[in-house]
């Protein structure tokens, strides 16, 4: 059985077991409360092709206003959102492009993907619009019970349009 990629792990949030013995799990940051397996960014894949049959993607989202700012899950000083959970570049265009390489990487190293969007700054259609070789199969909207964040959330899953 192929594993699955999560590809932008950070701590594990989503998980209720932390070290599932199926999961590999990727990210850029190596200070994190549990350290990925693979310190890596996610447009560059360190994989070969079809190694897994999921890939997890959750892309950092631009987080704006001054006032995003939360103490670390380290117990560290309050961190913005941005710094903890990455952000993508402020343009559009530049973001389009990061995403444009990722859906690349995961065309090639797995053969069904599962999105996670939030629209704090921009739609997912706008996304998607970058993730054209894939077909969604599933959407689904996640509303949190605390309802903190006006923004919508999905959850979409792809396959390879091929």
């Amino acid at each position: 059985m192929k594993p699955i990629l999560d590809a932008t792990a950070g701590n594990r949030t989503m998980w209720k077991c932390k070290n599932p013995p199926h999961v590999i799990f990727l990210d850029c940051e190596p200070r994190l409360r549990i350290p990925p397996d693979v310190l890596a960014r996610w447009e560059y894949l360190p994989f070969r092709s079809g190694a897994f049959s999921l890939g997890i993607f959750d892309p950092p989202h631009r987080y704006v206003g001054k006032g995003s700012i939360f103490n670390s899950p380290t117990g560290s000083t309050p961190l913005s959102t941005g710094t903890w959970y990455g952000s993508l570049p402020s343009t559009w265009k530049e973001s389009s492009m990061l995403l444009i390489k990722a859906q690349l990487e995961f065309l090639r190293v797995t053969s069904r993907l599962v999105l996670k969007w939030s629209e704090v700054k921009w739609r997912l259609y706008r996304a998607m619009t970058c993730l054209a070789d894939w077909k969604p199969v599933c959407i689904k909207e996640y509303t949190s019970p605390k309802k903190r964040s006006k923004a919508r959330t999905y959850w979409v899953t792809l396959e390879p349009k091929r």
